[in-house]
């Protein structure tokens, strides 16, 4: 191309740019080119009309209409989205309220007869708050009877030490966090010895404000300590309540403290009964209406629409006389600072009656081995109470208790009654259990013992014999006979005379068991030495037919001295060390 064509295509080129530039600004004012002025492109060298300065117009204009473009697309996109919200504010919520209205006309259906015509036992239990992360106020085994319509209910303390599976020995309580409503009723079951077929959590906080409130009589007046700290007076007669209030009641009747207060417990179930009935209503669409309510704040493994609303409303409907309430007997005991509950479950299969099979029981099938010491200085009481436990069976015939020890304490200044556990493994805390049950008193703990016992028995002053013996009359324990034992004795020569220790022997013999066996010679020896001045009749069990027969063979023999220790390395009852006193007499 020539230099001439050149010229005139970029004059051509020129002024159809500058037509389209106008045309442009025609229609945008957005911008001008002030905008994009670029100080860096101002050498003198290509201002004016050149081939440089039209070529930076013609980005200009690009830049323009790239800018101009987007933000026309910005307000268009504004507009839009104000339109949306405005439609979804103010029109959206008015469209169709005829299918709305349908939706919320929809309720749970129910089965047209409410009869529970089956046995069923169902634990009951309740949660203050979220079911996800739920915290125990209540825990209740209900078992109802079809043929006597009768409901039987028994209350337990959440902080009751239980063997949860796969975790080990902790508070009921703790179950529903680690595996739900279903680990709690394993534990329950293999606990108390009885089948559970179903739960039912109530988020009561939440269900009783959904519900409108609850009314609750109270027979007197109670300070309530609600969850979010503030307290309640509530005045005895007719209280309505709310959902916070009811689950602090719940907690402040399970709340047993030192002593245990089994009637306070009972009123749980007054407070979850109230809770049924309310939920049951005056009719079934009431009971429809308010399941539906709660359903979201309840876990069961009821259906929902046939055999929950069959439970609620037959349950709510029992004749007072029908409905049967009791607490499991439990012993508090301290560990680690923190107060728990050791489960008594010998009455649970009274409780519940033949319906309760009892082949679930757990008991330790292992003696026990058992210490008992002096600690109240009854002569004799250590041994009489070792004959207590060391006839005691299980149903196969195994010994319950293994009495490793007899003796007496450190002192006899103890006023009341120990008993002390090697470990709060739950068989031995049953074991425990059972023998502050016989004793009728002791506080149970867990702490060191001497080697090779289980549990330690101090007997204090507030120990009372005959009321043990009362005890094993009623629970009816198997008890295998005890013959009245037979006195085992060692004799030492202690003087150095051949055969005095032989000697000896044949007199208390032939004295002592000429009509019947009473004492048995087991082992004749030389002692550490035989410099025995003074013969030693040295007493070992603290038993008063003992201490008797030890008096006695001081009369026979003439000489010694009658002295007991608690070192009894020969395992006998009674040891002689001959001395020079008797060969000099």
């Amino acid at each position: 191309m020539s230099p001439k064509n050149k010229d005139y295509d970029d004059e051509n080129v020129e002024e159809e740019d500058m037509k389209e530039e106008e045309d442009f600004d025609e229609e945008s004012s957005f911008f001008s080119d002030e905008d994009f002025e670029f100080e860096d492109n101002s050498d003198s060298r290509y201002s004016g009309s050149g081939y440089r300065t039209r070529r930076i117009r013609q980005r200009r204009r690009r830049i323009k209409r790239v800018f101009s473009t987007f933000f026309v697309l910005l307000i268009l996109a504004s507009i839009a989205w104000g339109g949306v919200w405005v439609y979804n504010k103010y029109f959206k919520d008015r469209q169709a309220p005829e299918e709305v209205a349908t939706t919320e006309e929809e309720g749970i259906k129910i089965p047209e007869t409410l009869e529970l015509d089956q046995d069923i036992s169902v634990v009951i239990a309740g949660a203050s708050g979220n079911l996800l992360e739920p915290k125990i106020n209540s825990i209740m085994v209900s078992r109802y009877n079809s043929t006597r319509d009768e409901l039987v209910c028994l209350c337990v303390p959440i902080k009751t030490l239980m063997e949860i599976p796969g975790f080990g020995l902790e508070s009921i309580d703790k179950s529903v966090s680690y595996g739900g409503m279903d680990l709690l009723s394993l534990t329950l079951e293999n606990g108390l010895g009885i089948e559970i077929d179903h739960y039912l959590l109530f988020d009561v906080v939440n269900t009783v404000d959904k519900l409108g409130g609850l009314d609750l009589y109270i027979d007197e007046a109670i300070s309530v300590e609600r969850e979010d700290g503030s307290k309640l007076e509530l005045g005895s007669g007719e209280n309505t309540i709310d959902g916070i209030t009811t689950s602090g009641i719940l907690e402040y009747f399970g709340n047993l403290g030192s002593e245990t207060s089994t009637e306070n417990m009972k009123k749980q179930k007054t407070v979850i009964e109230n809770l049924i009935k309310k939920i049951s209503g005056e009719n079934q669409d009431v009971l429809a209406s308010n399941l539906k309510l709660i359903k979201d704040y309840i876990d069961t493994n009821l259906g929902v629409e046939d055999e929950l609303p069959k439970v609620i409303s037959t349950f709510a409907e029992l004749k007072p006389e029908n409905s049967k309430v009791y607490v499991l007997s439990v012993t508090p005991v301290e560990l680690e600072g923190e107060l728990f509950y050791v489960p008594d479950v010998s009455m649970v299969s009274e409780i519940f009656g033949e319906s309760v099979p009892q082949e679930g029981i757990a008991e330790k099938v292992e003696p026990v081995n058992l210490v008992i010491l002096n600690g109240m200085g009854v002569q004799g009481i250590a041994k009489k109470v070792s004959e207590l436990f060391s006839g005691l069976k299980y149903d196969d015939g195994t010994v319950k208790f293994n009495i490793v020890d007899v003796r007496n304490a450190d002192n006899f200044d103890y006023a009341t009654t120990k008993i002390v556990v090697s470990s709060s493994e739950s068989s031995l805390m049953k074991a425990a259990e059972q023998v502050k049950s016989i004793l009728r008193v002791g506080s149970i703990t867990t702490g060191e013992v001497q080697s090779g016992a289980d549990i330690v028995i101090i007997l204090g002053q507030d120990y009372n014999y005959e009321a043990s013996l009362a005890s094993l009359e009623s629970q009816g324990e198997q008890k295998e006979e005890v013959a009245s034992e037979v006195v085992k004795i060692n004799i030492l020569n202690g003087e150095g005379t051949t055969g005095l220790a032989k000697t000896v022997q044949k007199i208390i013999e032939d004295h002592f068991n000429k009509d019947t066996e009473v004492l048995k010679v087991v082992e004749t020896k030389n002692a550490d030495n035989w410099n025995y001045t003074t013969t030693e009749i040295i007493v070992f069990t603290q038993d008063e037919n003992v201490s008797q027969l030890a008096n006695q063979i001081k009369e026979l023999l003439g000489v010694g001295v009658v002295k007991s220790s608690q070192e009894n390395p020969d395992n006998v009852d009674i040891s002689i060390i001959v001395g020079k006193d008797y060969t000099n007499k």
